[in-house]
């Protein structure tokens, strides 16, 4: 019926149209030189990234280098999560910057109330080349051979610098860790099965664990396994003894000692971590403590060395120590120096750590 009637009207006013088609003729040549000016000025606008009419401004998506885009950023939150039922927070965070003229991208898992110390820090892998459709740095994969914190690197090395662990690929080794965070020394630990090394991590949260598998790609294999349980508990329940126990279990809270957590500073539960490891076997301790740094770290020394037979502080920051010991007498950094050196050389020749830098 629409149809029909635009039909009658405009047999209706057939002159009116013939007025009107004659004004639009008129006006085309008017038109037609804005109209290619406004074509060529937005050409030049996607040619050129941008383009400012005054009244009209067009910016492309695409504007200049997109390495350049994350290096002005610097810094970008990938990532918040939430303890359910809690009011503790991480943020995970990414850091761009240039080493060695190329694109470096760290990942670090913090603590939303105290973001000035990392939990867990890794490299993240950049595709090549990286353009504006591969530009979320979130779906980068996280390079399992890197490990950025020094007190980490220490903390993996430590049984090879004590001659607990070796890189005899015959030799069958167990490591024990206690805490995983974002999960980096076990992903390590995963990367180099070729020494034979099985790892075992102990993760009270399982929020933490999912954390670890969604940012920091870490996931069970044939030679490294998480169980969901209290650290202490696993202790009591399983009697199977490690060449490496490394407690990196930390609270979820800022705190005076953050690391280790209350649980792990008991005499049963120190008595129980002695008894877990072999003969050789050796504990190492990431110990960070926020207020009354010579107070508390003295009292966590004493605790530690009344059980076992040799304990010492090894400094990688000014203030901030890893804690070894071991069931062997004279077995400390003072006593050993000239062999664990030695051994310092060999971990970053393996590793590429750079501990020596730091160890002396």
């Amino acid at each position: 019926m629409a149809a029909i009637q635009r039909c009658a009207q405009s047999t209706l006013n057939w002159d009116h149209f013939e007025t009107e088609g004659l004004l639009l003729l008129q006006m085309h040549p008017a038109i037609l030189p804005q109209v290619t000016i406004v074509g060529l000025a937005i050409i030049l606008a996607w040619y050129f990234d941008t383009f400012d009419f005054g009244f009209f401004k067009f910016t492309s998506k695409e504007k200049g280098d997109p390495v350049d885009e994350l290096l002005k950023k610097k810094h970008q939150v990938v990532g918040k999560e939430c303890i359910p039922g809690k009011d503790t927070c991480f943020l995970i965070v990414d850091s761009y910057f240039l080493e060695n003229g190329r694109l470096t991208t760290k990942r670090d898992l913090l603590l939303e109330e105290n973001t000035e110390y990392s939990l867990t820090g890794v490299e993240v892998e950049s595709v090549k080349p990286v353009s504006w459709n591969n530009l979320d740095s979130r779906n980068w994969p996280v390079n399992k051979l890197v490990i950025n914190s020094r007190y980490a690197r220490l903390l993996v090395a430590s049984g090879f610098i004590m001659n607990s662990l070796n890189f005899d690929e015959s030799d069958h080794q167990d490591v024990l860790i206690a805490g995983l965070g974002g999960g980096v020394m076990s992903n390590f630990f995963s990367q180099i099965s070729y020494l034979n090394i099985d790892t075992t991590v102990v993760e009270k949260e399982e929020f933490i664990i999912n954390i670890a598998e969604n940012y920091f790609d870490h996931f069970e294999t044939d030679e490294m396994r998480i169980i969901n349980t209290d650290f202490v508990d696993y202790l009591r329940k399983y009697d199977k003894k490690y060449d490496v126990i490394i407690v990196d279990a930390c609270e979820n809270k800022k705190t005076n000692v953050m690391c280790p957590v209350s649980e792990t500073l008991k005499i049963k539960t120190v008595q129980l971590l002695k008894k877990r490891l072999t003969l050789n076997g050796i504990l190492a301790v990431n110990v960070f403590v926020t207020q009354d740094n010579i107070k508390s770290e003295k009292e966590i020394f004493e605790l530690f060395s009344n059980e076992f037979n040799s304990c010492f502080y090894l400094e990688y920051f000014k203030n901030k120590n890893v804690l070894l010991c071991s069931k062997r007498d004279n077995w400390t950094w003072k006593k050993q120096k000239t062999e664990f050196s030695k051994n310092v050389e060999i971990v970053d020749d393996m590793f590429e750590f750079k501990l020596s830098r730091f160890l002396h």
